[in-house]
């Protein structure tokens, strides 16, 4: 038997024995026990149960799973049983995206009620683009933000309009605790040295814990409703009431008695201490034109909602209850060999959809059942080569309800349902189906054909489609040729909806090898023809449609450097009369590029990926709203180095046209271990009232001393996305001039080293597209309308003098950092500008000494708040003296005189500040075993100048306040035992004005 533990992400041990790490969401966490004929996983487990038409499963969960092998009896040959029981992280969802023009992303995923954010189980999703699973990474083909719920494309994969994005992935939406138990078998049948027949029996259960009523916080009210309301959503009052509390992470509201259209109506306005009866409101988004609230930019700290009209917003005061659901789902299923290479098929199943456990309101129809049987020819010989196939007969109730997903990613597209990619998918997936279809492959020495066809009912809507494939490769050369058809028709509310037409697509593709060369051209060529049908049209929604695309490419590859470019000449035409139209006009014309490339040298090492496409509209197409569009996804990335090591540098380029939304700045209160700021109440904007006990953002500040801040600043994204560009240049450069030189000059060159750092970071609303990728600075961090949403630059010049020498050299360091960012309350634009001159030496056995001056500029201008603007220009002086007596004890002093002016202090704030500052820090440590360190700061600061600042006076004087003042602190570290370690953090801070801040903290630790 072997026992093995280990934290691992995708399964792989990546902690060597003894060491420890944080935890993070893609790690996995358990204990494997393999034996004879029996393994046991305990932990973090991936059930992955995909052998079955109805009931396969892919669920990421924390519990344990047991399999016991069936050892042979009888006609039994062997086989397995297994057992799990676990809690699963999410509820499953498939949704199709709708893919737009040039925009990589980030396309949102949504909760099954339309939740505009949802947490993402980390590693659940699976992403297909045109029926073709993708690969995670920013090196692959998408990332993904999971707390956010957010997929981005890679320049790997340029996104259009046409193509067809859907995402299998888990959720959680907070709620209820859901289990999920499985048991089952699979046996393999028959006497003999192979099996001749296969049985599988499979039971889930996977429900919500009825236990988790109170913690999600429904009452005894609720619940009420909950059990009369069978399977129908109940919706509430959004409000509640509630203590006005300032410190609260939402914004409370208060009813506001208002006339809309002669009638008196009550809205929802933020609350103030004052109000006698104050609320916490939930808003649930039903969609634009669907609510009377939205969410607004506001000074006020969380996300506001304000009223805007009737069915003129998209947010409504009201919550929809959560109702604990559960599935059940029987799947039996088995196959039998008839001759030698043939064999049927059949599997049954039932399942009982229970949306709502709690109540027996409408149980009666839960169950349905689906089957399939067929026939499989597995192998036979025919005409030199080897013939497969297979033929089955598939039946699904409208309310089977698997548990994952079992119709292919491409469904609808080879039925002719609905482009894939539109919201109609997922209707069609609540619905039965009687399906028969069949193909028959044939390959022989480089040579493959295969057919395939069938037959598909939905009710009284019907639709046949037949395909086929035929491809032939010899030496270097291959040549493929495929193509469908697809027809729909019948009558009924599904045809209705559907419409009726015909799909018909093909493709010719050749290549071939000549010499370092492999050209390609693959010829495309789409037509769907619909009549009817009340489907919602778009740029992206057209029901019928045709385009042809030809595509001429060619790779190369010569050992040390390799690459390939393709370039695609596409026609489109779409209808231009009203919906159901079946004649096609010319739309638009469209040229594609995509090139890479890739260097392997000694001294050099590049790789880059280009994709371009530019689409242009026909006029009458324009006069319909139709716009131009070019996207564009980059990436490039090089090393190198020169002179046989003299210069080293490394060089990043990316863009992609993509989408970004505005952020809306927040406070949370976590308490003194995560929180680093303070809320410091009427020392922000002058307001009336000031201090009024209602939190505003300008009155947050960073915390002067550690523990002292109590709130986490965090940026809340907005609903709304917009069309972006982004772009990013990163480089470095490092250079060690004393390499380049021989004899005494080289001696002295080599006590010099220079490095140069640039970093670009630009995501603006620039329709100039080419001159956001050449880094216009005419277009980076403009402030307009459709200007930058969130930009950066950032320089840095260092030269050091004797960098082998870690106890005295010089160095001699300017640096500029320039933002722009857009934010809910308004723009915000910093400048950030530093140069720094300083020198270090050993002064003596024990006393070593840093002297350094600094001239500095930080300019913040904020559209939002007077007292966040300010051009702080400052000169310091700094000093530093560290005594080390021993190796366990040091002692450092380092004063600093620092002389500041607000160029754009109002007459009401302070003009300028001289502040001189005097730490003192001892540190003790003894046999690893025992660490202390004690602080001590005294501070002056002379304002010039009277008036209070906000945060504008707190950079002014470094957070000490004018007067003098003191700071001080201590650290204890102990080990109490090998495996059982204290702390002690103490810190103080005396202003000249106010009362003492003391805050301290013990913790005990222990490792196992």
């Amino acid at each position: 038997v072997t026992l093995r533990a280990a934290l691992t992400d995708e399964d792989t041990p990546i902690l060597p024995e003894g060491t420890t790490r944080q935890l993070s969401d893609l790690d996995r966490v358990f204990v494997e026990v393999e034996g004879p004929g029996v393994s046991a996983r305990l932990g973090d487990v991936d059930l992955a149960l995909v052998g079955s038409s109805f009931a396969p499963l892919r669920r990421q969960a924390q519990g344990a799973v047991l399999e016991v092998a069936v050892p042979a009896r009888g006609i039994v040959a062997g086989g397995r049983v297994l057992g799990s029981g676990s809690a699963t992280r999410g509820r499953f969802r498939s949704q199709d995206v709708v893919a737009l023009e040039g925009v990589q992303g980030p396309y949102r995923l949504e909760g099954t009620g339309g939740e505009a954010f949802v947490v993402v189980v980390p590693g659940s999703e699976r992403v297909w683009l045109d029926g073709i699973r993708l690969e995670r990474g920013a090196g692959a083909d998408y990332t993904i933000d999971y707390g956010t719920g957010e997929l981005t494309f890679t320049p790997s994969r340029l996104i259009t309009a046409e193509r067809r994005i859907t995402v299998d992935f888990e959720f959680t939406a907070g709620g209820f605790t859901r289990t999920l138990a499985v048991a089952g078998a699979d046996l393999d049948l028959g006497r003999g040295e192979r099996p001749r027949g296969r049985l599988g029996v499979r039971v889930f259960r996977e429900a919500d814990a009825l236990g988790s009523l109170a913690e999600i916080g429904l009452g005894d009210d609720e619940i009420a409703l909950l059990r009369a309301a069978g399977d129908r959503d109940v919706l509430i009052a959004g409000e509640q009431r509630v203590p006005f509390d300032p410190t609260s992470p939402v914004v409370l509201y208060a009813r506001r008695d208002t006339v809309i259209a002669d009638s008196l109506r009550q809205i929802f306005v933020p609350a103030t201490p004052g109000d006698a009866e104050v609320f916490r409101v939930r808003f649930s988004r039903l969609g634009q034109g669907r609510g009377d609230y939205r969410r607004a930019g506001s000074t006020l700290n969380g996300v506001r909602f304000e009223f805007v009209g009737l069915g003129q917003g998209d947010f409504a005061p009201f919550r929809l209850l959560p109702r604990p659901a559960g599935r059940t789902l029987v799947d039996v299923r088995g196959s039998a060999e008839i001759v030698p290479g043939l064999e049927v098929v059949g599997e049954l199943a039932r399942s009982v959809d229970d949306a709502n456990t709690l109540s027996d309101v409408g149980d009666d129809d839960d169950g349905a059942l689906a089957g399939e049987v067929g026939l499989r020819l597995t192998g036979l010989e025919v005409g030199g080569g080897l013939l497969t196939g297979e033929v089955v007969r598939r039946d699904r109730s409208d309310r089977f309800r698997p548990l994952d997903r079992v119709r292919d990613v491409e469904f609808n597209r080879r039925w002719n349902l609905a482009r894939a990619g539109t919201p109609f998918g997922s209707v069609v997936d609540t619905l039965g189906e009687a399906v028969t279809e069949g193909a028959l492959r044939w390959m022989r020495d480089g040579l493959e054909a295969e057919v395939g066809g069938g037959r598909l009912a939905l009710g009284r809507f019907e639709s046949t489609r037949g395909s086929a494939r035929v491809g032939a490769s010899a030496g270097a050369a291959a040549l493929a040729l495929e193509g469908a058809v697809s027809e729909t028709g019948g009558s009924g509310p599904v045809a209705d909806a559907i419409g009726q037409g015909a799909f018909r697509r093909g493709r010719l593709e050749g290549a071939a090898t000549l010499g370092i060369a492999r050209p390609s051209l693959a010829v495309e060529h789409e037509r769907r023809t619909q009549r009817g049908g009340v489907l919602p049209e778009g740029p992206a929604l057209t029901a019928s449609y045709a385009y042809v695309a030809l595509r001429p490419g060619v790779s190369l590859d010569a050992g040390r450097w390799s690459g390939g470019a393709t370039v695609e000449f596409r026609r489109e035409s779409e209808p231009l009369g009203p919906l159901g139209t079946e004649t096609l006009a010319d739309a638009a014309r469209a040229i594609t590029v995509e090139a890479t490339g890739r260097v392997r040298t000694r001294s050099v090492q590049s790789e880059g990926r280009l994709a371009f496409r530019q689409k242009r509209y026909g006029d009458d197409f324009r006069q319909l709203g139709r716009q131009d569009a070019e996207s564009v996804a980059l990436r490039l990335s090089s090393r190198a180095t020169a002179a046989g090591g003299a210069l080293t540098g490394r060089v990043v380029y990316d863009a992609l046209t993509e989408r970004a939304p505005i952020l809306q700045e927040t406070y949370v209160l976590v308490g003194q271990d995560l929180g680093e700021f303070v809320w410091r109440d009427g020392q922000g904007e002058p307001r009336a009232g000031e201090p009024d006990g209602v939190a505003q953002l300008d009155e947050f500040f960073p915390e002067t001393t550690p523990l002292e801040g109590t709130f986490l600043r965090t940026f809340v994204p907005g609903t709304e996305l917009l069309p972006t560009v982004g772009v990013g240049l990163g480089a470095r450069v490092e250079a060690r001039p004393g390499r380049l030189f021989g004899g005494t000059v080289g001696r002295i060159l080599e006590a010099v080293a220079l490095r140069t750092v640039l970093d670009v970071r630009e995501r603006t609303r620039e329709r100039d597209v080419l001159r956001v990728l050449a880094l216009d600075p005419a277009v980076l961090q403009t402030t307009g309308a459709d200007g930058t949403i969130d930009g950066r630059l950032r320089v840095e010049q260092e030269i050091v003098l004797f960098p082998d020498r870690p106890d005295r050299g010089a160095r001699i360091a300017a640096d500029v950092l320039r933002s722009t960012a857009r934010r809910a309350v308004g723009l915000e634009e910093r400048l950030s500008q530093t140069g720094r001159a300083e020198a270090y030496a050993p002064l003596a056995s024990g006393l070593d000494g840093r002297v350094g001056v600094v001239a500095s500029r930080r300019r913040v201008l904020s559209a939002a708040f007077a007292s966040r603007t300010y051009d702080l220009r400052g000169l310091a002086l700094e000093g530093s003296l560290r005594w080390r007596p021993s190796d366990r004890v040091a002692v450092t002093l380092a004063p600093t005189v620092t002389d500041r002016t607000d160029v754009l202090a109002p007459p009401e704030r302070p003009r300028g500040a001289l502040a001189v500052r005097v730490p003192l820090e001892a540190r003790w440590t003894r046999s690893g075993r025992f660490t202390a360190a004690a602080r001590l700061e005294a501070s002056s600061v002379a304002l010039r100048g009277e008036g209070a600042g906000g945060l504008a006076l707190f950079e002014l004087t470094d957070g000490r306040g004018p007067g003098t003042s003191a700071l001080w602190g201590l650290d204890l570290e102990v080990g109490l035992t090998d495996r059982v370690r204290g702390s002690l953090v103490y810190d103080g801070r005396a202003p000249a004005v106010g009362r003492a801040i003391q805050t301290v903290r013990v913790q005990v630790s222990a490792s196992l």
